[in-house]
């Protein structure tokens, strides 16, 4: 997954009345999406903190999990810590103040990523003494410990202060500059398979009048693109080994993954909808090799009735046991869905795919005995 370093970080990903343990071992995509609790400070955590703002959970207000009893009596976390005032009365946000839904403490962020030695280790570890807690909290602000993290936090945060700015900037040039071409790929892309046109073509050579229908729009476009005209001079023919997303290869990958995170949204949309039925059939393509088309029918919330196109899945064998096998490993396999939620299947009326005693449809039932069986025809 892909760290969007233009969103805030998440300092908590848990809901209250939820539990997280303090050892627990973060993918390192997920890293910055984590509770203070989980946050694996190093230098590249340190890297992408600084770049964000940090949420500090006290939108909702719910402050349930600060509960701690002093002296036979309950005392909670209250909103009135997150402010500061100042000496003409103005009040402040503290914004490097932190409460974990998990664990009822509030964190000092600069000091938790910047300052793990710092003697003050109750905003690092976890602070929730809430007898009090507004001249803790003044005292830890007011330290030159604190006072240090937070120069290191916005020296680190602008460019100017690194001795690498140069290269820094330089990187984030490259970055912006792969980004605008990547976007334009994706939308020829887009147009393409939106329309059902081919991609290939005799050839794949830029100023042929017999290349790709990609190559030819990527021409079109660059005789108004200046930035687009330019890439494609220089990178056009560049060969293996040079990066340029012009290449029948990106164009492939790119499709691919464009087909994943569309079929999310649908397999989202389905669990949404948690019923669904199934029309499956099969083809030939030009290499005769077989295939089942796969459809799902759902209904979604407003009542209105959605058909998706699924996949073209190669099968070997027109046994019944066989495509069975296929179709429910294409449902709780690929798609993650729950058979138990199939609510009808749809064949033609070939005896392995109609059959009543050994057909698919009466595989499928002996899995859920209420997909009921629709003939092609009815679908």
């Amino acid at each position: 997954m892909d760290v969007d370093v233009s969103a805030p970080i998440q300092s908590e990903d848990c809901q209250p009345g939820s539990s997280t343990s303090d050892n627990s071992i973060l993918p390192s995509d997920d890293i910055l999406q984590s509770a203070p609790t989980l946050w694996k400070v190093d230098r590249h955590f340190q890297e992408e903190i600084v770049k964000k703002l940090i949420e500090q959970n006290i939108y909702k207000q719910d402050f349930s999990r600060s509960e701690r009893e002093h002296n036979g009596h309950k005392r909670y976390l209250t909103k009135s810590l997150f402010e500061r005032t100042m000496l003409n009365g103005e009040k402040v946000n503290r914004e490097w103040l932190v409460y974990s839904l998990s664990t009822g403490c509030v964190y000092c962020a600069p000091c938790k990523v910047f300052c793990q030695k710092n003697e003050d280790k109750a905003f690092i570890n976890g602070f929730s003494n809430w007898k009090n807690p507004h001249s803790r909290v003044r005292k830890h602000e007011n330290s030159s410990k604190y006072k240090n993290c937070i120069r290191i936090w916005h020296d680190r945060a602008s460019d100017e202060h690194r001795i690498d700015q140069d290269l820094v900037r330089e990187l984030e040039e490259e970055k912006k500059y792969w980004q605008s071409v990547l976007r334009r790929i994706v939308e020829v892309i887009k147009f393409l398979r939106a329309r059902g046109l081919a991609f290939r073509g005799n050839d794949e050579q830029f100023e042929s009048s017999k290349n790709s229908n990609c190559l030819g729009i990527l021409e079109l476009l660059a005789k108004f693109d200046p930035f687009l005209a330019q890439h494609i001079q220089k990178y056009a023919g560049a060969g293996k080994g040079s990066p340029s997303y012009l290449s029948k290869i990106i164009c492939e990958e790119l499709i691919k993954s464009m087909l994943k995170q569309l079929l999310m949204e649908i397999v989202s949309e389905i669990k949404q909808a948690e019923y669904f039925s199934i029309s499956v059939d099969s083809t030939s393509d030009i290499s005769y090799v077989d295939h089942l088309t796969f459809i799902i029918r759902y209904v979604v919330s407003h009542g209105k009735p959605i058909e998706r196109f699924i996949n073209f899945v190669e099968v070997h064998s027109h046994k019944a046991e066989n495509l069975a096998n296929v179709v429910k490993d294409v449902i709780t396999e690929d798609l993650g869905l729950d058979i138990s939620n199939l609510r009808g299947q749809s064949y033609e009326n070939s005896s392995n795919m109609a059959g009543a005693y050994s057909g698919l449809q009466d595989r499928i039932k002996e899995l859920n005995t209420v997909a009921h069986f629709l003939p092609c025809a009815a679908h």
